[in-house]
């Protein structure tokens, strides 16, 4: 009787890919018993591609009286309020509407980039409705003029832009864009 080698090769190749392949799959059982077990307390991930909708926080609100019975209201959100357009040395009064929470404390109004606080001081108490009350006189230039509003540790910025009459396409967006 005479055997091939082939066959029987065959059959110790076939026994051996058996016993690796139940090895495998007796780890990867284990592995994903181990995983059921795993407990998530934190917040569920976004599935990929998701677009996820940012809580942003409302610090404040700012209505700016650009005269002629103009008012613009600029909403601060992490700090900074929306940009609104100025004419070039245009006098505006500012009314900014702080929380509940601080009413009482002081808020320190600097101008950054010129321009002039006028009305009535740079060190101003919040009122007991959560309002603030100043003037400022915007620069003769185009361009950027920011407020720094200073309560403490925390920093509010209001954003001006002196709008470039001659130069329309260097103006940035601004809220009032008719101004």
């Amino acid at each position: 009787m005479k055997f091939s080698r082939y066959p029987i090769g065959l059959a110790v190749l076939a026994g051996a890919f058996s016993i690796l392949a139940s090895g495998a799959v007796s780890a990867q059982t284990s592995v994903l018993e181990a995983n059921r077990k795993l407990v998530s307390t934190g917040t569920p991930a976004s599935p990929p591609g998701a677009h996820r909708s940012r809580q942003v926080r409302l610090d404040a609100t700012a209505t700016i009286d650009l005269g002629m019975a103009q008012p613009v209201t600029a909403l601060c959100h992490d700090g900074h309020f929306d940009r609104v357009g100025l004419r070039h040395d245009q006098v505006v009064d500012i009314t900014v509407q702080y929380s509940s929470a601080d009413v009482g404390k002081t808020i320190t109004v600097e101008p950054l980039d010129g321009g002039q606080i006028i009305a009535p001081a740079k060190n101003l108490i919040v009122s007991g409705d959560g309002m603030i009350h100043f003037k400022f006189h915007a620069g003769h230039l185009p361009g950027v003029y920011q407020i720094a509003l200073r309560n403490g540790g925390q920093e509010l910025g209001l954003q001006f832009w002196v709008l470039d009459d001659e130069h329309p396409g260097n103006n940035p967006r601004v809220i009032n864009p008719g101004n």
